[in-house]
C-alpha cells in the first residue's frame, strides 16, 4: 500500500473476528479492533478512521446505530456493514446512513478487499 488506511473493525463473533483481523493484517491496512459499538466509539475518539467496518448486529446497537454516532467523530469516514441478514431485510436501516459497501455474511475476503479499495478510492 502507497499510503496507510486507517480501519476500525467492529465485530462481535470471534471467529470471524480473528479472520478479518488476520486479513487487515496481511493486507498492510493500520486498523483498531472491538466488540461493541460502546468500544468502537471510544476508539474513534482517540484515533481518526478512514473506513469502519460493522456488523450490523452489535450486542450494544445496531452498525446503523453506530455509523450515524461515528460521523459526529469521524465524518470523512466509509462505512462498510457486514450482515448475517440479506440487504432486503435491513434495507428501511442502511437507507438511513451513508454506507459505502453492504457485505452479507458469508463473504469471502476478495469481497472485503473490493469494499476497502472502492471506499479508500473515494476518501
Amino acid at each position: 500500500m502507497d499510503f496507510q488506511i486507517r480501519v476500525l473493525l467492529v465485530e462481535d463473533d470471534p471467529p470471524l473476528g480473528r479472520s478479518l483481523i488476520n486479513f487487515l493484517e496481511r493486507a498492510g491496512y493500520v486498523f483498531e479492533s472491538c466488540s461493541t459499538a460502546c468500544e468502537a466509539i471510544a476508539l474513534a475518539q482517540q484515533h481518526r478512521h478512514d473506513i469502519v467496518i460493522s456488523e450490523f448486529h452489535l450486542p450494544d446497537a445496531n452498525g446503523v446505530r453506530l455509523f450515524e454516532q461515528l460521523k459526529r467523530v469521524v465524518p470523512n469516514a466509509k462505512a462498510i456493514l457486514i450482515s448475517e441478514f440479506d440487504f432486503q431485510a435491513v434495507a428501511s436501516e442502511v437507507g438511513q446512513v451513508e454506507v459505502h459497501a453492504f457485505l452479507k455474511k458469508p463473504f469471502d475476503l476478495a469481497e472485503l478487499e473490493t469494499a476497502l479499495s472502492f471506499s479508500h478510492a473515494y476518501s
